[in-house]
């Protein structure tokens, strides 16, 4: 079976990554996961954005990316934005960012039910000890996944239960870990 590789644009406006290298990250991916679909398409806009009235997060802050997800299509339509007023940090937030919204297509479009279930009972134990997500199970799995991409193996051990499920059942399609 031929994947199609997902569409990218605009990231040269970035000054951190162009599409090129953004394809290049995405490559180190397990290809279903980055293929259309599930994910249609990741884009940057050069604007800052942040959260919108009436949002669960008050006072408004700013958001690095977000991920639709297009449910007649069955799509992750992925979006980053400009990390500050002034222009983006550095690679490594970039990168985090594009793993982390990606990661919200793999856990809604991919993740089977028995192991979004898993996911939930894993997170009841360790949101607890580990929250920057704020509590979120979604937002957990999203920065697990993103951290898997982008930690070295020391810091892979400090959210060892998190590493072990994406290792398992994330990672560990056609054979890439």
């Amino acid at each position: 079976m031929t994947l199609t590789p997902c569409q990218i644009s605009n990231f040269g406006l970035s000054g951190v990554m162009n599409d090129s290298e953004v394809r290049e990250l995405l490559q180190k991916l397990p290809p279903i996961h980055v293929a259309n679909p599930p994910l249609h398409s990741i884009s940057y806009v050069d604007k800052v954005y942040y959260t919108q009235p009436g949002h669960r997060r008050f006072p408004p802050e700013l958001v690095w990316g977000e991920c639709n997800i297009v449910s007649e299509q069955r799509v992750g339509v992925v979006t980053l934005f400009r990390q500050q007023e002034q222009g983006n940090n550095d690679v490594y937030d970039f990168e985090f960012t594009i793993y982390h919204e990606i990661g919200h297509t793999v856990f809604e479009l991919i993740l089977g039910s028995n192991q979004k279930i898993e996911w939930y009972s894993l997170c009841g134990e360790e949101i607890a000890r580990w929250n920057p997500a704020g509590g979120n199970p979604l937002e957990h799995f999203c920065d697990s996944y993103a951290h898997y991409m982008v930690s070295n193996e020391m810091e892979k051990r400090s959210f060892s239960s998190e590493y072990e499920f994406m290792k398992k059942y994330v990672f560990n399609i056609g054979g890439i870990q």
